[in-house]
């Protein structure tokens, strides 16, 4: 899923209602942070965050969760 073109080097975005690794907004956080976007992720529910934090540590462009 690895773009390279850094189409998105240099933006910053915040992605809203993270649900899990299979959610649509993981899948777009992936994308444009593989693009060379710098974000931040909301989630809505307290148990999610094990798994986002998990899930975050493999992505350097990912900032901290923010629980909304």
């Amino acid at each position: 899923m690895t773009n390279g073109n850094g189409l998105m080097a240099g933006k910053r975005g915040l992605i809203l209602g993270v649900a899990n690794n299979r959610s649509i907004a993981w899948g777009i956080a992936k994308a444009c942070a593989n693009a060379g976007a710098e974000l931040a992720l909301t989630y809505q529910a307290t148990r999610l965050r094990n798994g986002l934090s998990h899930w975050l540590t493999n992505s350097a462009r990912l900032s901290p969760v923010i629980a909304m």
